[in-house]
């Protein structure tokens, strides 16, 4: 039996809410919370594995907010962390319809497989550089992924993570988790909601 523990989610956003606000880390801050959280953690039950989140995007045109989040992360609690937690599946990602075309969004949909393999390698590739000594320990965990069309509730794509070709990116993206060395975790979000992303 092994009991996870994600320490934190997404605190590399700078949110407008204030709650955003309060839990958003620069690198070397969230850093030191993951030393801080792990040793009360494994002092409670040593057999928990830690979970610390890790910014990574596999679009081209997508700025991080921290860019040395994960070099930061790995070389200063590498040594206590047993998975990287990545949100990087969410596709097509709009936030709103802006009017896109239809055909466009599911080719983009279809395609990102793809991107979300090469990202998976990238952040393997960045364990081994930056935690060399534990990179054989570390693994991925995908704590959220989906199709994802949009977050406001008025639009054409709100019911589209329900459609047959998201089914198709969901298994696609799937083969992907499970032929991929390092992925561990997987977890779709949401296999049920009465609102944009359930299943």
């Amino acid at each position: 039996f092994r009991s996870l523990w994600e320490i934190g989610n997404e605190n590399y956003y700078y949110g407008d809410a204030a709650y955003l606000k309060q839990a958003a880390h620069n690198s070397k801050q969230y850093a030191q919370r993951v030393l801080t959280f792990a040793k009360a953690l494994k002092k409670a039950d040593p057999r928990i594995k830690i979970v610390a989140i890790a910014q990574e995007s596999y679009e081209r045109d997508f700025k991080p907010v921290h860019s040395d989040w994960i070099p930061v992360l790995l070389s200063k609690a590498g040594h206590v962390i047993d998975y990287l937690a990545l949100h990087n599946g969410y596709v097509p990602g709009l936030e709103r319809d802006n009017g896109e075309d239809v055909r466009t969004m599911y080719r983009a949909m279809l395609a990102a497989p793809i991107q979300l393999r090469r990202s998976l390698d990238r952040v393997t590739e960045q364990v081994r550089k930056y935690a060399p000594e534990h990179a054989s320990r570390i693994k991925l965990a995908i704590t959220e992924w989906a199709p994802s069309f949009q977050i406001v509730l008025d639009g054409r794509y709100l019911d589209h993570p329900k459609t047959l070709g998201s089914a198709l990116f969901v298994a696609s993206n799937l083969k992907n988790y499970i032929e991929h060395p390092n992925v561990e975790v997987a977890n779709y979000f949401k296999l049920n909601g009465r609102l944009w992303q359930g299943m």
